[in-house]
């Protein structure tokens, strides 16, 4: 895919919970899926690397997808499920 074609993220974080996402969903991929700066548009792009040490590459998507799953899931929920507190202390009210 060419870059002008790909989502742009203001900032790394945003970039690797779109990447985590991604493999939470997909059970394959033969490359991790990384975020990386695009010096051209000026800001982080989601794509598969393919110099990503093979040997750490399973420990990366399963961490990935640990993480995903930890920002998903409210760590606490108000008791009119009204609000809720996720792990990166983000609020959804």
């Amino acid at each position: 895919m060419r870059c002008r074609d790909k989502i742009r993220y203001n900032s790394r974080d945003a970039a690797q919970r779109c990447a985590d996402e991604m493999h939470a969903t997909y059970a394959l991929t033969f490359n991790p899926i990384t975020p990386y700066k695009c010096e051209r548009h000026a800001c982080w792009h989601v794509g598969h690397d393919a110099y990503f040490p093979r040997e750490l590459a399973t420990q990366y998507a399963v961490s990935a997808a640990a993480r995903h799953t930890q920002l998903c899931n409210p760590i606490y929920i108000s008791y009119s499920d009204t609000w809720a507190i996720y792990s990166d202390n983000t609020v959804f009210a």
